[in-house]
């Protein structure tokens, strides 16, 4: 487990989750975990990225300005 000072995202319980880049990377894995600036924490589900809400984030929306 890194320390807070190695994580380039945020922590959240303990865990690191990275900062998302635009383009999403294409062999995403289940359930894996990106901070998206404008979205939050946001997981690869069922071939969707879905925020914490379980609302579905299309591409458009995974665009960061």
């Amino acid at each position: 487990v890194d320390d807070e000072g190695s994580c380039s995202g945020i922590y959240s319980e303990g865990e690191c989750i990275p900062d998302f880049v635009f383009p999403p990377i294409d062999n995403a894995t289940e359930g894996q975990k990106f901070y998206h600036k404008t979205q939050g924490i946001i997981v690869f589900h069922n071939g969707n990225w879905v925020n914490t809400s379980a609302n579905i984030i299309t591409k458009n929306e995974l665009l960061i300005e």
